[in-house]
């Protein structure tokens, strides 16, 4: 068979885990997702890598691990997604199934009925602890329970010209004690182990679906809250960042965080800059020219909110303007203002020069940054409002 596990499988899941907030909203839930989302990356890698028969028993017990990771991933994100450690109707069908490890298990040295024989999941979780020796003594498993004998395994068997004693070329042999004495060896084809890993990795599609479901049904909901667009521009602006807290945020909005931690952060930063009081008023006009173009975006900015988009397409119009007049270490300067943090001496110490240096280029024709003076929110603001007007005046020229 052709082995493959499509990474695009895990950037499916990705994409759908970044855009669903109601995992964000859990933090215990959200960090384990993220933890599986990580651990199948490396494991995918690897056994993309290593997929051709193991040269002894070592490659073999390191390929099992990295197997192991994703066979056990369904098991987490069922419990991320749907909160319950117990499988749906349509899983345990499934672990019904034993269309690839179950003829190994009807053959020497088993010989189950298709009556006794269990689903492949079962199987392999058997395959995993007897090739570990984890637990040692196995006996929990069904199919064993005709026998009730234990069964402990001391070795594992890679065929080669060194490992006279396997049984088969292009199959692991495991070789098993019987707690009545008898040794047994159970064969199993790498191809069949290559099968059972592909089906499971390419079935974590189904959960990514479970994932999608829920976010197309919690979308659905959202857009039946609408912004209410009556009254001032500072109070739908702050309508805006309750309600972008009520769908994203990991803290309830009464928390006196940085708001620069929050999925509204941009929200939080137009507000501020519309509401903010001068400390020089020669400002006034340039500053008012900046305002009245953020309240002429409300209604495209309400348009997004209600739709569930992406805000940032308003926001990063006044708070990421680029003019192409900017002087050479202009973006630095840029990066150190808005770096700086009222009460935070190192910031402000290492900002503060690098706003005066701005203010000497083309920001001077707008504003007057006092910046040794002036409160780090003011700085900031008049930093935005002329890269603004700046930009807006090139793009009128050309």
């Amino acid at each position: 068979m052709s082995f493959y596990l499509n990474p695009r499988i895990i950037e499916d899941l990705r994409e759908a885990v970044i855009q669903s907030a109601y995992l964000q909203k859990e933090v215990d839930k959200f960090n384990l997702v993220c933890a599986v989302m990580d651990r199948l990356d490396s494991a995918s890698r690897y056994l993309n890598d290593h997929s051709e028969y193991p040269k002894d028993e070592s490659q073999y017990l390191a390929f099992m691990a990295y197997a192991c990771m994703i066979c056990d991933s369904h098991d987490a994100l069922r419990l991320v997604v749907l909160g319950t450690k117990e499988k749906d109707e349509t899983e345990k069908e499934a672990d019904k199934e034993h269309k690839i490890l179950g003829d190994i298990f009807m053959k020497e040295p088993f010989s189950l009925s298709e009556d006794a024989i269990t689903g492949d999941n079962t199987l392999f979780k058997y395959v995993r602890a007897i090739s570990f020796a984890h637990p040692y003594e196995t006996s929990r498993y069904s199919f064993l329970k005709r026998t009730n004998l234990p069964h402990m395994s001391p070795m594992t068997i890679v065929a080669n010209k060194f490992n006279p004693i396997a049984d088969k070329p292009g199959c692991i042999c495991i070789w098993i004690y019987q707690s009545d004495g008898k040794t047994l060896r159970l064969n199993i084809p790498w191809k069949s182990l290559l099968e059972y890993i592909q089906s499971r990795y390419d079935a974590i599609s189904v959960k990514t679906d479970w994932i999608k479901d829920k976010l197309d049904a919690q979308i659905a909901e959202w857009k039946t809250h609408r912004i209410d667009r009556t009254g001032t521009v500072p109070e739908i602006l702050q309508r805006i960042i309750d309600l972008i807290h009520e769908r994203y945020e990991l803290f309830p909005k009464t928390q006196e965080d940085d708001c620069l931690d929050s999925k509204a952060w941009t929200i939080h930063e137009l507000l501020r800059d519309y509401t903010l009081k001068l400390s020089d008023l020669s400002n006034k006009t340039s500053v008012e020219r900046y305002r009245k173009a953020i309240s002429d975006a409300i209604p495209d900015l309400c348009d997004i909110i209600d739709d569930v988009g992406d805000w940032d397409e308003v926001s990063d119009r006044f708070l990421f303007a680029h003019p192409k007049t900017m002087h050479p270490g202009c973006d630095y300067e840029l990066e150190k203002i808005h770096g700086m943090r009222s009460g935070d001496y190192q910031s402000t110490y290492r900002g503060r020069p690098l706003a005066a240096d701005f203010a000497k280029g083309f920001a001077g024709k707008w504003v007057n940054i006092d910046a040794q003076n002036m409160p780090v929110e003011e700085i900031q603001l008049l930093a935005n409002v002329a890269c603004y007007l700046e930009a807006q005046e090139v793009g009128e020229k050309e």
